[in-house]
This record gives structure tokens, sequence and C-alpha cells, in this order.
């Protein structure tokens, strides 16, 4: 196979590698370093205080682009915004059209497409890797569709995403569309029964000796329905009186999560006292220690995930899962046998129920969690996931979109 000179472009708030990268930059990254020894491997972001312009990690070459303007605009957010979003845009593809890459992967901002196509003219394949549901949501039918005309393929998280994004509304692009999961490193994603001593140390750090834990991790957002965790707690707590809520959640731009739904939601958790530990915004590279601690992880979206990467981490960990059967949640965790999924997750009762059931059934908790471990292992890793992206790579370089075939895993594999 040809050596491919490729391009990962991050948006204008990316800053990496960094502790606090989200789940984007994550994903970025990781299929770069596992393609840097097939393909001259770029990724170009947003420069970070203390950051170099370029380094080279792991194989891959970091491009970093300042923001000459930001400071000068920090305190005018209209104009500020416009100011740094199109300086950043048109100072990378200043940077990408010196290089001339053969592929230009777009992470997560279809809203770049276009003017990066003027630039680049038609010699740069340019694909597009939604992590939102981005292009059906934030844009009108006319512009979307002439984003997907500039477009030479779309990387979807899910057969959800795919169809919802893409193959409902502009079937015309269904043959540009395809599915890679988001993964996890279960080398680094360890199982609990592999570190029981630093389980306990872990759990004894933090006052949690002889307790049954429950682990929520991610944005404190009403979509990720934290609030309907915290009010199915006030409601099991009575009987599961040894049972304590972890709350690992924020985010970089939002560390200690002091928006109004947050304060709400922070509010009534600690009314519940002792039974709910906020331990805010974790980095992470510590996340592991985090769920080495739990016994069940519950994320009970009451939005249509595109994907959830915190569920396959957990599930990497060991941990059985609760979640809700929105969006793309079904193709991670199957329903009674790495997890329970509910129906209606902003039913804090339903949810309730679930957690009880699992709290109740120390067997099912266990047979749960390695079956989840299992399927981690089989259907989740970044070497599988860019095994898919170099097949894709090959045939958007050859123009062979016509005779594109998915190279998606299924449930159930």
């Amino acid at each position: 196979m040809k050596k491919l000179k490729i391009i990962h472009l991050l948006s204008d708030k990316s800053i990496v590698p960094s502790p606090q990268q989200g789940a984007v930059q994550n994903v970025a990254t990781n299929l770069a370093d596992q393609l840097a020894g097939k393909h001259d491997t770029y990724i170009v972001s947003c420069l970070g205080k203390d950051q170099k312009q370029y380094e080279l990690i792991n194989g891959v070459h970091y491009l970093r682009v300042m923001h000459r303007l930001k400071g000068f605009y920090h305190y005018v957010n209209k104009l500020s915004f416009n100011a740094s979003y199109y300086e950043y845009l048109l100072t990378s593809a200043f940077v990408i059209k010196k290089l001339m890459p053969d592929i230009l992967i777009v992470h997560n901002r279809p809203d770049y497409v276009q003017l990066l196509r003027k630039h680049l003219g038609n010699a740069v394949k340019i694909i597009l890797h939604e992590h939102n549901h981005n292009i059906r949501d934030m844009f009108s039918e006319r512009k979307a569709r002439r984003i997907l005309d500039e477009t030479d393929l779309i990387i979807e998280l899910s057969e959800y995403s795919k169809n919802y994004d893409i193959t409902e509304k502009y079937s015309k692009y269904a043959g540009k569309a395809c599915v890679i999961n988001n993964a996890v490193d279960s080398m680094i994603f360890r199982p609990y029964w592999e570190s029981e001593n630093k389980r306990r140390q872990l759990r004894k750090e933090h006052g949690l000796e002889n307790k049954t834990v429950i682990l929520f991790a991610g944005a404190i957002r009403e979509r990720k329905g934290i609030h309907v965790l915290v009010d199915a707690m006030e409601k099991l707590i009575n009987d599961h009186s040894d049972t304590v809520l972890l709350i690992a959640g924020g985010s970089a731009q939002n560390t200690n999560a002091t928006d109004s739904f947050s304060k709400k939601v922070f509010k009534k958790a600690k009314q519940l006292g002792d039974k709910i530990k906020i331990l805010g915004f974790i980095p992470h590279s510590e996340m592991p220690d985090i769920y080495l601690m739990a016994d069940i992880f519950c994320a009970p979206s009451v939005w249509d995930e595109p994907f959830g990467l915190i569920l396959v981490e957990a599930m990497a960990t060991g941990l059985p899962v609760v979640s809700s059967k929105r969006g793309g949640i079904p193709e991670i965790v199957e329903d009674r046998k790495t997890g329970l999924l509910v129906e209606n997750p902003e039913d804090a009762i339903c949810l309730a129920d679930s957690l009880t059931t699992l709290l109740n059934d120390h067997k099912m908790r266990t047979s749960m969690g390695r079956k989840g471990r299992e399927r981690v292992e089989n259907n989740f890793s970044w070497k599988d996931s860019a095994q898919q992206l170099n097949k894709i790579l090959t045939i958007v370089e050859n123009k062979r979109l016509n005779k594109f075939r998915r190279f998606d895993r299924r449930v159930g594999n």
C-alpha cells in the first residue's frame, strides 16, 4: 500500500496532547498513533500554553496554530468568537495547503469543510469525522447538502448515527457514510479483579470501605441524565444504606461545573449527605483509577448519544453498566448481558429499579462485568478501529467510493 500523508484537523478549541483533552481529541490522537507507522501522520490543533508549535510524538507530527487575535478580542464576545474562529481556520488552511496531504480528516467541524475545499481544491481528499449529530442538528438542509457535496467521505461513530445523520435525511449521500466505532486502550483500562489491592487502597483513601459504589462520569449536562440519577439515589438509599454515588463530572472549560444546571444538581446532591461524593473534573489520564473504585457504572443519557466512550471504558474495567436505550448505546451495551438498559431514562423510578436489580445481585454484577470486558477486547480496540480507517483511507485515495463496503463491527460479533 502506498504511504499516504494524512492530516487530522481538530477544532480551534482543541489543545493536544493535554490532560484536559476530551473524547474527540482522544479519538484523533489514538487513531493517529496507530497509523503513524503506516503513513506520514499529522495533527493540526490550537497552540496551548507552554506548548511548542511543532513536536514529533510517537511518530505523529503535531503542528499547533497560534491564536494571535485571541487575547486582543478576549472581552468582545461575539467578535472574539468570529475572529478567533476564522483566524484559526484560515491559518490551518494555509498550513495544510503547504503540506498538501493526500487526505485531510476534519474532526467534528462540518463548518470547516467548505472553506478548506476552497483553499485546497480537489487534490486533497476530505473526510469528515462526525462525533456528534452536527450535520443534521446544527445546519439548514441547504447548508448541510453543500457540506456533504464537498466531503469525500463521512465517518460516523455508530449505525444509529449514520442512519440519523445521513441515511434518513440525506439518502443521496448514504454511499459516502461509514461507521468506525470509538475504542479504548484495554491495557490502560484494566479489569478491577487484576488490581484488588490497589482497588482497596483507592476506596480507603476516598472513604468507600464496605460501600457499594455507583459511578457517574462525564459532563454535568441535562442531556447526560445526571439529575435523574441523583433523584434515583434519593429513592434507593433507604433500602441500600451502604450505597454511595461518585460523580466524576465537569469539563476542561468548566472544571467546577459552575453553570446553573450544575448548581441545581449539586444542591440536590448535597441534601443526600455522604451518599453522594462529588469529585469534580477528572483528567482522562486519571480515570482508570476512578473506574477501579466502582461496583456499577451508570450513564443514564436522556438524549440520543452517537456512541458513548465512557461506557466502553467502564466495561473495560469490568463494571456492569446501567444506561439507556438511546442513540448508539445499544450497539455498545448488550441489554441483560453486559448491563441493563432503561427504556425511559427520564423516569427516576425506572432508573432506581435497574440499579436496585444490580445492587441486590452480586453474581449478576460479576457476570455482566466479565462479559463486558470480553466484549471490549473483541470489539472496541484502537487497533481494530485503525485497521478500518486504514482500509477506508485506501478506498478514498483510490477514488473508489462506488466500491465502498462498510468495515464497521456489528453488535454481537
